[in-house]
């Protein structure tokens, strides 16, 4: 009988310490990145703006649930090729923006499909960018490419820009079915419509942008895959002139406070939830704190982490 009760004993204890062990189990998180820009808008019409009247979602559902960065600086060419390209690469590169000349560096897209060997993928209205999915470089050219679609029909440069509404489309049936862990999307609206000159098309393509992140947002917030799991930039490639500035918001492209100032949020797990970032932080930190998010070691990158942010490095 004490041997029988000794048994029961045991193997209570055996099952009480398993539920426990479970219980506290620290969940596994594997690590998902999710790059957004909104394409040429300026700071003074996103953040700078006190009021926050264009960017609603931004400003009331998404900024409370991470860091708000007031003072991201593209310090390289402030067009949308070396723009994205220095996000991607984490280098400031000279380059044609026209969609004719690949990046000198390999991207952050390249080193994800070698260590993992994963598809990531690039999502874009601009055709042009297309040519994020590739590099000069003779050691990684034609190597570890990710998928894109951009621009019409999804086929890449040359082949002219769609509407915002349908990368929407595509970006959430990609993120749907094939579940990337590394994803780049680009609205090319804000600036369309600040180079047409339309200062009311300008700011209503900002609020167009902001309200087809917050549905990005929700779509990662409710899908199992992402939820929790998925820390998100949202950002963009440049700005654009200052009022007083050669033509002002119609154009960018040189080296004034209006082009290289850029809005950044961010949040996901570990993210530290409703706090402002004034430090002079650039793209190439992006970059550095991307990779190192999905544990990535991208060769001599002179960015630096984002550390500030994390509740948990």
């Amino acid at each position: 009988m004490g041997r029988h009760l000794f048994t029961i004993l045991f193997t209570s204890i055996v099952i009480l310490t398993s539920c426990i062990d479970d219980h506290y189990k620290p969940t596994v998180i594997t690590p998902k990145v999710v790059l957004i820009v909104m394409d040429g808008a300026r700071y003074t019409e996103t953040w700078g703006d006190s009021t926050h009247q264009f960017i609603p979602f931004l400003s009331d559902s998404i900024a409370p649930k991470g860091a708000v960065f007031t003072n991201l600086k593209n310090q390289g060419i402030t067009s949308t090729i070396p723009g994205h390209t220095a996000l991607i690469t984490g280098y400031y590169d000279t380059l044609a923006n026209n969609g004719t000349e690949y990046p000198t560096h390999p991207s952050i897209f390249q080193y994800f499909e070698q260590k993992y060997q994963e598809k990531s993928w690039i999502i874009s209205s601009k055709d042009k960018l297309s040519v994020l999915s590739n590099c000069k470089d003779s050691l990684w050219q034609n190597q570890y490419n990710p998928y894109f679609d951009c621009g019409k029909e999804g086929l890449g440069t040359g082949y002219g820009y769609r509407d915002d509404s349908i990368t929407l489309k595509k970006a959430l049936w990609i993120l749907d079915v094939f579940k990337p862990r590394l994803c780049l999307i680009n609205f090319k609206e804000p600036d369309a419509s600040g180079h047409s000159g339309n200062w009311n098309n300008y700011l209503k393509a900002i609020q167009t942008t902001d309200s087809l992140i917050y549905l990005i947002y929700k779509y990662l917030d409710a899908d199992p895959f992402y939820k929790d799991q998925t820390i998100v930039f949202i950002t963009n490639d440049h700005g654009r002139h200052l009022d007083g500035i050669r033509d002002g918001f119609k154009s960018h492209g040189d080296t004034c406070a209006g082009c290289r100032h850029c809005m950044l949020f961010t949040y996901g797990p570990n993210i530290k939830k409703g706090i402002r970032v004034d430090t002079l932080y650039s793209f190439i930190d992006v970059t550095e704190t991307m990779a190192s998010v999905l544990k990535l070691k991208m060769i001599d990158m002179e960015g630096q982490d984002i550390r500030e942010t994390f509740s948990n490095w």
